[in-house]
């Protein structure tokens, strides 16, 4: 499962126990992202410093950045290589 929009969560709120799969139980688990608000598309923000101030989010914030289990599940680019290794694995498995 891909959780959007963690950055829009009320202060003092997470999606740790749904990324610890504690929640909805997926096979795959969860994986959350950022993504560049309308604002930021409006502004001729780059993806790549898109990713930037997504990674910086993750990074600094109180409860994603204090466990390695949990910064693990967190941005863009893990969800980039988690779908790619899947891919990987269907293709070799066919």
């Amino acid at each position: 499962g891909v959780l959007t929009k963690v950055d829009l969560m009320d202060p003092g709120t997470d999606c740790s126990e749904i990324l610890m799969n504690q929640v909805i139980p997926l096979r795959r688990g969860y994986i959350a992202v950022v993504n560049r608000g309308q604002k930021d598309v409006k502004s001729d923000v780059s993806i790549r410093d898109g990713l930037k101030k997504e990674e910086h989010f993750f990074r600094n914030h109180p409860v994603y950045s204090r466990e390695k289990n949990l910064i693990s599940k967190c941005g863009t680019t893990k969800l980039a290589k988690a779908l790619n290794n899947m891919l990987m694995h269907h293709i070799r498995d066919c």
